[in-house]
């Protein structure tokens, strides 16, 4: 008897064991099409076997059951400009979590509500001119000159209760004013006043970013809500040692949740390298940014058969997060994101393998490489990446870490990995 039960009570902690290893090796990726959150058009997973099963989600939400130390999950999705598939490969437990952002409308069956606003100002000099801006979360719904009784309108497809911002002040200034409206619910065709003038309006409270030594970068602050709204509050070209004003809510109007994003970026001379540095802070305060250094150029390796292959490989950099690479014939893009705790290298499977994408042969492509190292998590890095208005993705998917810094390496071209077929060939 007591045989039997050490047998079944090692049984049973194995099985307890493996159960929360297998929970520990789940992936949640949200995805979006632009602010809202939609499901992708394909997303795919591939374990330890090297075999691709696809993955289903709700409203942009999958569970992704992970079978091995490390994985490769290639997410599709179509837009104007064509089919965008993007390939991260991590080890299992370096993310937990993965945000994904699609370019593009979303459904386009979608309905879509009208919104009307109208901005009251308060008398200002002719001479000046005055700029105004509205988010509605990430949306932004009016950014134009300002005078009293400016009126507009724009469709959007509706979503969850967020935040509006809207932003007043003299063009090349940051803003003097603001009306914040938590937890709006836009309804359709309802005219919504925003008085800049009226007692709601706040006096926001001036700050500066300094970045030393930073010659033509650009430097910019954002105001990120608890109800998801993202406002620029501040944005300008620095010189030397520049400082950029920028602007705060008042303290009453603050809100626990609330936060700034600083950022300043400079491309290096010939366009190779981007110098990039970021902080997130929970209180808006006086604040210095040191541009780090870009990470070293990578290696490009071709693999020229039928149908397309590529290998892209680099030297290993210490402290390195992450690299991230493109290639694109004009109309489909391959996009990669991978762990530098993997081997240097990546090979991308053959162009439309089970992503639902023709296979291209041939033709002259433009690509792009880069590399990403930073202070905070593997996570936290790829949040600033994706976020960061500097990738032209400008969606804020959660919170970064306090004093997060991380630097990158941009650079591109043409390049034609057949020489045996004409360019634009298929």
């Amino acid at each position: 008897m007591k045989l039997r039960c050490k047998v079944a009570c090692l049984v049973l902690a194995g099985l307890l064991a493996w159960a929360g290893s297998a929970a520990a090796n789940t992936l949640t990726l949200n995805t979006y099409y632009g602010p809202l959150a939609a499901n992708a058009d394909s997303v795919m997973v591939s374990d330890d076997d090297g075999r691709w099963r696809e993955v289903s989600g709700e409203l942009g939400r999958y569970l992704v059951e992970l079978d091995g130390p490390r994985f490769a999950l290639a997410v599709t999705c179509f837009g104007a400009a064509g089919p965008q598939i993007t390939l991260y490969r991590f080890l299992a437990d370096e993310l937990t979590e993965l945000g994904h952002v699609c370019a593009g409308p979303g459904d386009v069956l979608s309905p879509t509500a009208r919104f009307r606003g109208e901005l009251r100002t308060p008398p200002a000099d002719r001479a000046q001119l005055h700029w105004a801006t509205v988010q509605l979360g990430a949306l932004q719904l009016y950014s134009g000159v300002a005078h009293d009784l400016t009126s507009f309108s724009v469709s959007f497809v509706p979503r969850a209760a967020a935040d509006i911002v809207a932003l007043y002040g003299a063009v090349d200034r940051a803003p003097s004013t603001a009306v914040v409206l938590r937890g709006a619910t836009v309804e359709h065709d309802r005219l919504v006043e925003l008085d800049f003038a009226g007692e709601g309006a706040l006096a926001l409270q001036p700050f500066e970013l300094s970045v030393p030594g930073a010659s033509s970068a650009v430097a910019s602050a954002r105001l990120v809500t608890c109800g998801a709204a993202s406002a620029l509050v501040g944005s300008r070209l620095l010189g030397g040692d520049a400082r950029l004003e920028w602007a705060a809510l008042p303290e009453a109007a603050r809100e626990t949740c609330d936060r700034y994003e600083l950022t300043a970026h400079q491309v290096t001379p010939g366009g190779a390298g981007l110098r990039l540095a970021t902080t997130s802070l929970a209180e808006p305060a006086d604040a210095e940014l040191t541009l780090p250094e870009p990470v070293v150029a990578p290696l490009l390796d071709t693999v020229g058969t039928d149908p397309l292959r590529v290998r892209m490989s680099w030297a290993p950099v210490a402290g390195t997060q992450f690299y991230l690479g493109e290639l694109s014939d004009g109309r489909v893009t391959w996009r990669f994101v991978q762990s530098a705790a993997l081997a240097p290298a990546i090979t991308l499977p053959p162009w439309g393998l089970g992503v639902g994408v023709p296979d291209l042969r041939g033709g002259v492509f433009g690509w792009g490489f880069g590399a990403a190292s930073g202070s905070g998590s593997v996570g936290e890095s790829l949040h600033a990446y994706g976020h960061n208005i500097v990738t032209g993705h400008g969606e804020h998917l959660g919170p970064v870490s306090a004093d997060l810094r991380f630097r990158l390496f941009v650079t591109g071209g043409t390049w034609a990995p057949h020489t045996t077929e004409l360019p634009g060939r298929r």
